[in-house]
């Protein structure tokens, strides 16, 4: 196993009677290489004069709630993966361990949980009246933060803990995980003991009850806002069109919608159509091109979101899930794009690799087939030009700074992009004087709206 660093965070706010002990389970864990962040949330006893010395960091703020302080220690984080424990709870010795192997042993796992049970402060003769009863001397699934270890990339990508909540922003933070699609898994061992004493903050239950409707009444609005209409135009596809179609169905975020338009195919493209059954939504038009078989698709759309795929590329699973994270930032840019790589189709030969290039290196897409856009910016831009056989692309993407719309590449492999004999720019690679005319379109297009 790889021995990443593992930042752990430890909110606290006047947790003088337990905090050394929280502390003492993490220095005893049997994994190594920890780094110990304690946030100090303006408390008013001991509690960083105990810590000193103990720690790798102690940050001192005014009390601003425990979503501040986790995120201010955060910021301060160096490690690859993100934990995090209350400063009155115990982690079992092997936790980190267990974690952080399963972890690297599953890299599509996003962040995991383990399970807990609770248990009561001497001061406590019984369990308060505000918990549940499953909750009592019961091993517990633990969707809590104390349980919580997560890589920090993805937690970038999901953002931080919502400060509007003085309560409850651990649940906002996991319905906002869940909704983006990030893949989580449950450890099913007990790891964590939670301390229940006179002052937790959980035992404000009308407080609770109404950040828990706050958070479910985000994640309503989010999933509806961010439905992603998927549009794959096809022209006799059947070699490739079945795996393109399992590549948007496979996403981590599943698409609202599949939308697959067939550009006049006289081959079995309708049959392997039919066989993804309601999965997908099928269109039919006569053989004008893959600008106007998109064009087709973007007015039967239903979804806030557009995403193109051709029929004989691929997505990585981790593509629109990227994509609308990225999206979802308050810095945004209008348009997002990913990365793609070329890859030679298995049915080539080898004078056909030796007479067209594959670019192997991942490289930025400007493409259709690795870009997300909001449907009213899509239609601000206008649709693809259906008069080029080829420069289709080329055309579009020229008009979207002249509309006020920014873009940008998000790091990482999200399309590979077969080469085969039937590539559109193989088949009319005569036609690329049309790029040299889409540009010249273009710049006397800027020229009369300069005059005006």
């Amino acid at each position: 196993m790889n021995n990443p660093k593992v930042s752990v965070v430890i909110p606290v706010y006047n947790g003088e009677s337990y905090i050394l002990e929280t502390i003492e389970s993490i220095r005893n864990q049997t994994y190594n290489n920890i780094e110990i962040i304690v946030v100090d949330d303006g408390s008013t006893d001991q509690s960083s004069s105990l810590v000193e010395g103990k720690v790798s960091k102690c940050i001192r703020q005014e009390n601003r709630g425990v979503a501040s302080a986790r995120n201010r220690g955060i910021d301060a984080a160096t490690g690859e993966y993100l934990a995090f424990i209350d400063a009155d709870d115990k982690w079992d010795l092997k936790k980190l361990e267990i974690q952080i192997s399963f972890m690297e042993a599953h890299p599509h796992i996003s962040y995991t949980f383990t399970n807990h049970v609770r248990y009561l402060t001497s001061e406590l003769d019984e369990f308060p009246e505000w918990m549940r009863e499953e909750g009592k001397n019961k091993e517990l699934m633990g969707y809590i933060p104390s349980s919580l270890v997560v890589r920090q990339a993805d937690f970038e990508k999901i953002g931080y803990f919502n400060e509007d909540f003085r309560n409850g922003e651990d649940t906002e933070w996991f319905l906002r995980a869940q909704d983006f699609g990030f893949q989580k898994a449950v450890i099913p061992e007990n790891l964590l003991m939670k301390r229940i004493h006179g002052n937790n903050l959980t035992s404000d239950t009308t407080a609770v009850k109404l950040n828990l409707l706050k958070a479910f009444g985000l994640s309503l609005t989010r999933r509806k806002q961010n439905r992603i209409s998927v549009i794959i135009p096809v022209y006799n596809g059947e070699k490739y069109l079945k795996e393109a179609v399992e590549s948007a169905l496979n996403q981590y975020l599943k698409p609202y919608e599949i939308i697959v338009v067939d550009d006049g195919s006289t081959d079995l493209t309708v049959d392997i159509c039919k066989s993804f059954g309601d999965k997908i939504h099928y269109f039919k038009q006569e053989h004008q091109g893959s600008g106007a078989a998109r064009n087709l698709g973007v007015s039967n759309a239903t979804g806030n979101y557009l995403a193109f795929l051709d029929a004989d590329d691929l997505w990585s699973k981790e593509w629109l899930r990227d994509a609308i994270t990225a999206m979802a930032k308050e810095d945004s840019s209008d348009i997002v794009f990913g990365m793609m790589q070329e890859f030679y189709s298995p049915d080539t030969d080898d004078a056909f690799r030796r007479r067209f290039k594959c670019v192997e290196e991942p490289r930025s897409a400007l493409h259709p087939g690795c870009m997300l856009i909001k449907r009213s910016d899509f239609l601000k831009v206008g649709s693809f030009n259906i008069e080029y056989e080829s420069g289709v692309t080329v055309d579009w993407l020229s008009r979207i700074e002249p509309k006020g719309l920014t873009y940008r590449v998000l790091p990482g492999l999200h399309m590979k992009r077969r080469i085969h004999y039937s590539n559109n720019g193989i088949i009319h690679k005569d036609k690329r004087s049309n790029y040299a005319k889409i540009i010249k379109e273009r710049l006397m297009k800027m020229r009369d709206d300069n005059y005006e």
